[in-house]
């Protein structure tokens, strides 16, 4: 067996970067900015408590008129510079935070989507939901503030400090000696408040789970009535989330009124020690006043250095939760020698390959088998033998032990993933339908396949072969004969209208039991007008079908069909019908409608290996004999099919069967040898036709 080594991962981990690479990654030079922004907002603070003293000692006290105008127009330009600045500050945060909020959430959605798929089953939708859209609110907040605000406060503090002594050292002092009190217990506050935010947090992100897997579980609730055991369960994350929310609010507020309070017993001292000084001569009025006005100030810094502290924390926590929970090394990557790797051929291996879960629990036991190029495996067995764990397995959905699965001779583990999944077409029993039309979800794997290269979009042509091929082509059609055509196409209307004659003419007669005419067809062809508040398919018949029979459906659909070849307009309405929106996660869509269309998208996708996984188990019995039609057609001998079948009536015509039981294949060979073995095969067909 060959072997290939990865180089390089395609993804790297979101949880490796620090919190605070986010607010300087790309953004250096708009940080640099920022400090210079900050440097003259500072001296643009600072400057105007020079100017009040001044007015008052060299312009009041002196009666100079000059100096006073001359002061006021250097106080007012300084006040409307630091207004100019601060928003200029403020501007660029915001474009910084945003800027690293966006980054965030693309590297961890990124990210997220890369993870083993054992991650999201024991991971609830909200929560990501939530910690992409919700907890990265915060910090990238957080990293527009990151630099900006302490430098820009720790600057203010330092210069209104300085300032401070200038003016009069002991005064200075005895206001600045009330700091290192606040310092040393409002840190003790504010680790209990970050506790009470982590349970918070927590508690938070439970909640949100709790909604999302409510809803998902909707159809099980309502069928079980479980309204009021459900009403219970959120009822007591909620009861204890309000009080978590409580104790944490409580906790915030006391830091703010301590602040406060300290806050308040600065101009205390200014008054009772300044007053005193200035009576005793060794103040002047001018410099009491503008202390006075620098002492107020400088607690708008400390104050936002407190509230920068507790965004901090919380930003800290709701980062760390999330790196930690999204702290899984991903399972997409690539080798650079994939690039001069053909595509799979189709030839499998699997040597002694066992799987167990992240519990220790072992589904799968020893398996081995060889199935050629072109070649046609069926993977039937018991209830719970592990028949989809194989196939998940074999599609590189489930991490596999190295050397137990071989590709063309590759170790399916020396192979980068993209590689492995663009050469393999997977379809599941529940295929997942994305929101949008059915075009966009036709096409999704082939875009997938190509998305880094300039490849050219399947033909018209191409989509109806897959469409017909898998046979949901007729659904398709019916789609696009319910909607209506573009306003002003008056080409197509025209068309519509000699269909409604050939129909009357070729076709009332075997089908008037069928629809409901507008007008009686007995009086002749009914009016040329087109109705356009009506469907395309209730203009054809100027009528509409009553009757819901499975047959009766078939008559009318061969009849449109002919109808619109006629008039060359059958790639017009099919058209039409792959832009038909499936609804939210294809909810317009029958169970057997998605599976005929994650046929139809792996078929564009044009891969010689294909996995499916009771990929036809909601199909009507003429839509099944069509796709096994196509398999033992055109499949066999060009494409490698792996195919766990619930249908044992079918699995005459693959090449090989394995039956398996309790995570082991039991026995395997052609359909003529197993039954003729009278063993394992048989037995199972004999429960099944009980």
């Amino acid at each position: 067996m060959r072997r290939r080594r990865n180089t390089r991962k395609i993804v790297e981990n979101f949880s490796d970067k620090p919190l605070f690479h986010w607010a300087l990654h790309g953004n250096g030079w708009l940080q640099l900015l920022l400090v210079l922004l900050v440097i003259l907002v500072v001296v643009a603070r600072v400057a105007p408590l020079e100017i009040q003293k001044r007015i008052i000692n060299e312009s009041i006290m002196l009666r100079s008129y000059d100096n006073l105008y001359l002061y006021c127009i250097i106080y007012l330009a300084a006040i409307i510079s630091s207004n100019a600045l601060k928003f200029a500050i403020n501007t660029t945060q915001t474009f910084i935070g945003e800027r690293a909020m966006s980054t965030m959430r693309q590297s961890l959605y990124n990210y997220v989507i890369s993870l083993p798929l054992s991650f999201f089953r024991k991971t609830q939708p909200g929560f990501v939901v939530s910690s992409i859209i919700g907890e990265l609110s915060t910090i990238g907040t957080f990293s527009g503030m990151a630099v900006a605000v302490p430098l820009t406060n720790i600057l203010t503090l330092a210069a209104l400090a300085g300032y401070l002594i200038w003016l009069n050292a002991k005064l200075a002092l005895a206001t600045l000696a009330i700091y290192p009190v606040v310092i040393f217990l409002l840190p003790k506050l504010q680790k209990k408040a970050n506790l009470a935010n982590k349970q918070r947090v927590d508690i938070s992100r439970t909640t949100s789970s709790k909604i999302a897997e409510t809803i998902s579980g909707i159809n099980e609730i309502h069928a079980h009535g479980s309204f009021i055991e459900e009403n219970k369960a959120f009822a007591s994350l909620i009861e204890k989330l309000k009080k978590v929310r409580i104790h944490w609010s409580l906790l915030r507020h006391g830091i703010k009124s301590t602040n406060n309070l300290f806050v308040s017993l600065g101009p205390f001292i200014v008054f009772i020690l300044g007053g005193y000084l200035a009576i005793e001569g060794e103040l002047e009025l001018g410099a009491l006043v503008a202390f006075l006005s620098a002492q107020e100030k400088l607690y708008d810094p400390w104050k936002e250095l407190i509230d920068y502290y507790q965004l901090y924390k919380d930003a800290q926590i709701r980062y760390e939760k999330t790196t930690d929970h999204f702290n899984i090394d991903s399972e997409v990557n690539f080798s650079q020698d994939d690039d001069g790797l053909p595509p799979l051929l189709g030839d499998l291996t699997l040597a002694n390959l066992s799987f167990r879960t992240d519990d220790g629990h072992l589904l799968l036991k020893d398996i081995s088998f060889t199935l050629k190029k072109g070649k046609h495996l069926a993977l039937v067995g018991f209830s719970g033998s592990g028949k989809s764990t194989l196939a998940k397995c074999i599609g590189n959905l489930q991490s596999c032990p190295p050397g137990s699965i071989f590709l063309d001779g590759f170790d399916l583990t020396d192979l980068s993933k993209s590689y492995v999944v663009n050469n393999i077409g997977f379809v599941s029993q529940h295929p997942f339908i994305f929101t949008g039309t059915l075009e966009d979800n036709l096409l999704y794997a082939h875009n997938a396949k190509y998305s880094l290269e300039d490849h050219p979009l399947p033909s018209l042509d191409d989509k109806i072969e897959a469409l017909q091929n898998s046979a949901l082509f007729v659904d398709v059609l019916r789609f696009g004969l319910d909607t209506r055509p573009p306003a002003g196409d008056t080409d197509f209307t025209t068309k519509v209208i000699k269909m409604r004659k050939n129909f009357l003419r070729n076709y009332r007669d075997d089908l008037s039991e069928l629809l409901e005419f507008y007008d009686h067809p007995q009086s002749g062809c009914p009016s040329e007008t087109y109705l356009d508040d009506q469907s395309i398919i209730n203009n054809i018949f100027f009528g509409k079908i009553i009757s819901t029979r499975f047959e009766d459906q078939e008559r009318i659909n061969q009849a449109v069909v002919q109808l619109l070849i006629e008039e060359d307009c059958l790639e017009t309405v099919t058209q039409l019908g792959l832009h038909y929106n499936v609804g939210s996660q294809g909810v317009k869509l029958s169970g057997g409608q998605r599976q005929k269309l994650a046929i139809a998208r792996v078929i564009l996708k044009r891969a010689n290996f294909l996995i499916l996984d009771e990929a036809t188990s909601a199909l009507d019995n003429t839509s099944q004999t069509r796709i096994e039609r196509m398999r033992m057609t055109k499949w066999r001998n060009r494409i490698t099919v792996v195919a766990v079948v619930h249908r044992l009536d079918i699995i005459d015509n693959y090449d090989k069967i394995a039956v398996m039981k309790d995570g082991r294949i039991v026995e395997i060979g052609s359909y003529s040898e197993l039954i003729d073995q009278g063993k394992f095969l048989k037995q199972l067909i004999s429960e099944k036709t009980k």
